[in-house]
């Protein structure tokens, strides 16, 4: 990490890890995997590089490069089944395969009001690549995402986030999962210091999307609850 100027940051980081995901890692990422879960230790290293600008406190501009490099990189794929003489798709299975990842990203933070109004924005460009030559499936290739908060008093909070999927490769549709944008709000209520309230809608645009091809999501949502600090 280099301060070139006073507002202006430069970090590089070199890494290198190993984990493996649990059963349960696995089906919280696609719920859509059979019982029979397959578990590899994965490899992984990396470089990433940022440069940011930062005029004010609470503000800040972004941008940078990462690439990674993984052995037994986990990814999805439907299970393909003879049922007489159709073939079908089921739910899916985890491969392990060599993967390396591209990503140029920029983003903003502002607080144009401290402690009252603020955003986020992050876009991001990657090239998900599998060691055979293909695309990752079902892994986007460009996203955007954000979110600002507005506190007309203090113990309200109100706020709202989207995000932008570009399509993704299915290997067993006959074409790629079309791009999506989700649009959704909520808003808290501190009652006092023990007791709250919430309330949020997702997908307030009602878009019907797939995250997992075969597997349509949830079109709008509506929670409410109460929430309550120790």
């Amino acid at each position: 990490r280099y301060n070139l100027k006073d507002a202006l940051v430069i970090t590089g980081r070199a890494y290198g890890a190993q984990e493996m995901n649990t059963v349960l890692n696995h089906h919280q990422t696609n719920r859509f995997l059979n019982h029979q879960t397959a578990l590899r230790h994965s490899y992984t290293s990396g470089i990433y590089g940022e440069v940011a600008f930062q005029g004010l406190e609470g503000n800040r501009i972004f941008g940078g490069i990462s690439y990674e490099l993984t052995k037994n990189y986990a990814y999805y794929q439907r299970v393909n089944q003879n049922v007489g003489a159709a073939q079908t798709f089921s739910f899916y299975e985890v491969n392990f395969a060599q993967a390396n990842i591209f990503e140029f990203f920029g983003g903003i933070t502002q607080q144009l009001v401290p402690e009252k109004f603020w955003f986020d924005a992050r876009f991001y460009a990657r090239r998900p690549k599998l060691e055979s030559g293909g695309n990752i499936p079902f892994e986007e290739r460009l996203g955007v995402n954000g979110s600002f908060s507005y506190k007309p008093i203090s113990n309200l909070k109100i706020t709202s986030w989207a995000e932008y999927i570009d399509k993704r490769e299915a290997p067993s549709a006959t074409e790629d999962l079309k791009a999506f944008a989700l649009l959704n709000v909520g808003a808290e209520y501190q009652i006092n210091n023990r007791f709250g309230v919430y309330a949020k809608v997702l997908n307030i645009l009602g878009q019907k999307y797939e995250i997992w091809e075969g597997y349509e999501e949830r079109p709008l949502q509506a929670f409410g609850g109460i929430t309550f600090k120790f």
